[in-house]
């Protein structure tokens, strides 16, 4: 109710504010512009976002593959909010880059800014196609309602634009004593805010979010010790503030090995994500994560899993962690099956926002059944993760 009156207020100050300015009624695009938030900046930058979504109409079916595709898109948009370029990130995606050029080329912007001009600049958008190349999912860093989901896709927005974001070169070992087989339904952690002088020095600390309260100073002496790089923008080193999340996974060996960002790459998929550094507190904090690897085996036939298949499927993950069979590609009746006893199987932390609050996502993952092997899972909207089971 208070969320309805507040907007209703906007609304009714937005009608107020034009007709003393404008003399007119605004129409109901403009007075939609008057009601929303303010747009997401960091460091001076403003990316451009949507304004509203043309309608789409399939010519042809684009995608011939048996699994949804997901292209990675850079558009270039100019200082009045059209976009004057495009291409696939991948040159081997080219193709759905050139079918979709004309819908993509209609969809309005509102321009970016740097600080207070408008100036053009580039914007990675990701394209969800289904596998019969129907009307296209676009993620964008910043939405038309003005709200970043993808914090993934807005720090590579920002990056495009002249700005090197703070990073961690190393962290630290650290120790806790989270039980490994624990079954809370939320894994610890502490966000920390940090700000660091144009070296990469941090110069104050002070704990935003913390679950753990018991190893805040332990960890805030670990968050010290850590080397940084600064924050550039155009080449040039600033000060700036950064928050740095640290996770406490069951499934990591405490004490941990200190991190560096040169072997980060080869480590397992929660060692990569125990500690992660943001530029700002917009979209999910965290992503679903496996909470534990699954036990048990879920076939009974022999003759199962004999021959080579790649499909992709969709989850919908609760705040509680549970996750539900959205859709699955391709007509095979087992890969359905295969997914929805995942689903009941596979147990997932919860995403989080920056108030620590679990909210609920939906992702695209692929599935690789090799013959007489284990079944290999890719979830897409983590970084290059793989799990096998022996099913």
């Amino acid at each position: 109710m208070t969320t309805a009156r507040t907007f209703t207020a906007c609304l009714l100050c937005g009608v107020c504010l034009w007709l003393a300015n404008c003399g007119g009624p605004p129409t109901p695009e403009e007075l939609w512009q008057v009601a929303l938030p303010e747009r997401p900046s960091t460091y001076g930058l403003t990316l451009p976002e949507p304004v509203h979504m043309p309608a789409y109409s399939a010519d042809s079916n684009v995608n011939l593959k048996a699994v949804e595709k997901i292209v990675s898109l850079i558009l270039r948009i100019d200082a009045h909010g059209r976009v004057t370029d495009l291409r696939a990130d991948n040159p081997e995606d080219y193709l759905y880059a050139a079918c979709y050029d004309d819908y993509l080329r209609s969809i309005p912007f509102d321009p970016g800014f740097s600080d207070t001009v408008r100036i053009e600049m580039l914007l990675p958008v990701t394209m969800q196609i289904g596998d019969r190349g129907d009307t296209p999912e676009l993620f964008f860093p910043v939405f038309s309602g003005r709200e970043v989901i993808e914090y993934d896709l807005y720090a590579r927005g920002l990056e495009m634009n002249g700005l090197e974001l703070p990073s961690l070169e190393s962290f630290p070992s650290y120790n806790c004593d989270i039980d490994s087989f624990s079954t809370e339904p939320i894994y610890r952690y502490l966000l920390m805010q940090v700000d660091l002088d144009s070296v990469g020095r941090p110069t104050a600390i002070e704990t935003i979010l913390s679950t753990y309260p018991r190893y805040e100073e332990k960890l805030r002496t670990a968050v010290n010790w850590a080397r940084y790089t600064p924050l550039k923008a155009s080449g040039v080193a600033r000060p700036a503030r950064c928050y740095v999340l640290i996770s406490f996974f069951p499934l990591c060996v405490y004490p941990t090995a200190p991190l560096d960002s040169v072997t980060l790459e080869q480590l397992p998929l929660l060692e990569r994500l125990r500690v992660r550094i943001f530029p700002d507190t917009l979209g999910l904090m965290a992503k679903p994560v496996p909470a534990s690897f699954w036990q048990t085996k879920v076939r009974d036939k022999k003759d199962w899993h004999t021959h080579y298949d790649l499909f992709s499927s969709r989850l919908a993950i609760d705040s509680l962690g549970l996750a539900t069979h959205l859709k699955t590609t391709g007509r095979d009746r087992w890969n359905r099956q295969l997914v929805k006893n995942l689903a009941e199987e596979v147990l997932f932390y919860p995403a989080l926002d920056f108030r620590g609050r679990p909210r609920s996502y939906r992702g695209l993952f692929y599935l690789e059944r090799l013959p007489k092997r284990p079944v290999r899972m890719w979830i897409t909207w983590l970084p290059e993760s793989r799990l096998e089971s022996n099913f």
